[in-house]
């Protein structure tokens, strides 16, 4: 009887063991989609859609017309426009400053991010880093654009945040913005805002008779917008 005690009292740790680690996992939820957005999972592509869960290693990748915004177990968030691509490196919500981590890959697009408990806790832990700079906070709300021509520019939109590159950094308070060039140049103030507006796409709503005109074609066609994310 012994022996079988001890081994239930294994199978409880073990198991008291795995389910927290499955929901530390667990990263966040898809709160909004539109148009093409797939999500990249140890190399298998599946169409992400509303309510699917992500996880540290996702990459999420936005198409044409696609869009996208996820709501992380921390209260954060973050939305991204078309043709964007980011990657969850390492995501571990512990309710603990000294464990926590939120690091993000952003390759290309544009994207709007509002920091959680993670960043409150222990700003360090809370970045987001490119090809030519990374960004620390300092606040709770931002904005970057991952130019064609291989240029980052980042808007803060709530408090402060830190733009760093090889070569230094630079702080921004709240409305202001910075162009990255190069790895190894320092971040220069701008007054250009990060893009981050995208027309939104549109639905045929009715077509009548008396809306086709002489030549056949339609003349007064109503249009609406689809919503866009909070």
């Amino acid at each position: 009887m012994r022996h079988f005690s001890v081994q239930q009292t294994a199978l409880l740790v073990a198991l008291t063991c795995v389910y927290p680690m499955k929901a530390i996992a667990n990263a966040g939820k898809t709160q909004f989609t539109a148009g093409e957005v797939i999500l990249t999972r140890a190399s298998v592509n599946t169409a992400l859609q509303r309510g699917t869960t992500v996880e540290t290693g996702d990459l999420i990748a936005t198409g044409s017309s696609g869009r996208a915004q996820v709501l992380f177990t921390d209260g954060g968030m973050i939305s991204l426009q078309p043709n964007s691509e980011l990657k969850i490196t390492r995501y571990k919500d512990a309710g603990n400053a000294q464990q926590d981590s939120f690091l993000m890959e952003f390759a290309k697009g544009s994207m709007r991010a509002l920091t959680g408990l993670i960043g409150k806790r222990n700003r360090n832990n809370y970045k987001v880093t490119t090809s030519t700079a990374t960004i620390g906070i300092r606040g709770s709300g931002f904005s970057m654009a991952y130019n064609s021509d291989g240029t980052l520019h980042v808007t803060t939109e709530l408090d402060a945040i830190d733009v760093c590159t090889q070569a230094g950094c630079i702080g921004l308070n709240l409305g202001e913005s910075a162009l990255v060039t190069t790895a190894d140049q320092i971040p220069t103030r701008t007054f250009e805002r990060a893009y981050w507006f995208a027309p939104q796409p549109r639905r045929l709503i009715s077509v009548r008779n008396d809306d086709i005109n002489s030549s056949g074609n339609p003349a007064n066609i109503l249009l609406a917008a689809a919503p866009a994310p909070a």
